[in-house]
């Protein structure tokens, strides 16, 4: 499943957990001093899902080596840090940003958070990865690892962007 096409790209995200709502119940909660990502991305997936419902925009899920990861880097200079990303992002997304560093110590609740988010959505393990889920659990898209083109991967992106609001009722006039 790569590439949202509209039709058949719509399915639930296989899970040994359940709904969305019952993965954020069983998370451990985000006590402590949790190591922080971006500027505007959520470290703790029950605050994206609760922004989500919200909000009604799909959560973008990054599974990141932010320190290690060479593609990583590249993906977060090439399209994360860029202008349009981020005006895509405020209006359309909730960004989740899972990070398992290896030079920085991370709080070990972080880590089974994370490691719990990404059983869930079942990610292969491959960095970077990318999920794009609708606030009903719908799987949008998703794209593994990085070539190095960010103007292809944001085109991507806003393929997923508007496959969720391609099935997003008429509003009711």
């Amino acid at each position: 499943f790569a590439a949202p096409d509209g039709k058949e790209g719509k399915k639930k995200v296989a899970s040994q957990f359940g709904s969305l709502k019952e993965l954020s119940a069983k998370l451990p909660p985000k006590e402590g001093k949790w190591l922080s990502g971006p500027p505007g991305w959520n470290i703790h997936f029950r605050d994206a899902y609760e922004q989500s419902k919200r909000e009604k925009k799909p959560i973008l899920i990054l599974q990141t080596g932010s320190d290690w990861c060479g593609y990583c880097i590249k993906l977060h200079k090439a399209v994360f840090d860029k202008i349009d990303f981020l005006k895509l992002a405020r209006k359309n997304l909730v960004l989740l940003y899972l990070d398992s560093p290896s030079q920085k110590e991370q709080p070990k609740e972080q880590e089974r958070h994370n490691s719990m988010v990404s059983k869930h959505f079942a990610f292969p393990g491959g960095y970077p990865m990318v999920r794009v889920i609708s606030s009903d659990g719908s799987l949008l898209g998703e794209m593994s690892g990085f070539d190095g083109d960010g103007k292809a991967y944001l085109k991507k992106l806003q393929e997923m962007v508007r496959s969720d609001k391609d099935k997003s009722p008429a509003p009711q006039k």
